[in-house]
């Protein structure tokens, strides 16, 4: 896949370290990140069946009936790891999830740009896979991903009430 390598910036050790994203531009294409060993794999959102059946479940949810477009969006984002193989240490992936510092192994950088000039890469990254949620029926797969809305709406509250 084509990606533009950008420079990120450790908020812990201060180390600058560059790890690629998907091409601005490139709508639906995310490179989504494990908890653990940061391994990486690559989901196109306007093709994978998952993300279109996560997100009917998430609009058949309650909660997602007072959610603004974007809320809802975020939402998906947040809780699509639970349809996905775990990466081989067991941890999920993520969207969203910054690349982890070589240094510290912080995933919290306190700044990151597009390498400037742009540094382009061809990196063979790969697709997302699904087998454990294709295991499950159509009730248990509204379960989990009800299970996952229920806990972010409970860290959302959570982080207003502090």
């Amino acid at each position: 896949m084509r990606c533009v390598l950008w420079t990120y910036k450790c908020a812990r050790c201060g180390t600058a370290y560059e790890a690629p994203e998907p091409a601005e531009g490139a709508y639906g294409a995310f490179l989504m990140r494990s908890a653990g060993k940061g391994a990486t794999v690559y989901l196109n959102a306007l093709d994978d069946p998952v993300y279109e059946e996560v997100t009917a479940i998430l609009l058949d949810s309650p909660h997602s009936r007072g959610m603004t477009a974007r809320q809802r969006a975020d939402v998906l984002q947040s809780l699509f790891g639970v349809a996905c193989d775990r990466d081989s240490d067991g941890s999920e992936f993520e969207i969203g999830r910054r690349p982890a510092c070589p240094t510290c192994g912080s995933c919290q950088p306190k700044s990151w740009e597009v390498c400037d000039p742009p540094k382009w890469i061809d990196e063979e990254v790969p697709t997302v896979s699904h087998e454990q949620w294709f295991r499950l029926g159509e009730q248990e797969r509204k379960a989990v991903v009800f299970r996952r809305l229920h806990e972010i709406m409970h860290r959302a509250r959570g982080s207003t009430e502090n």
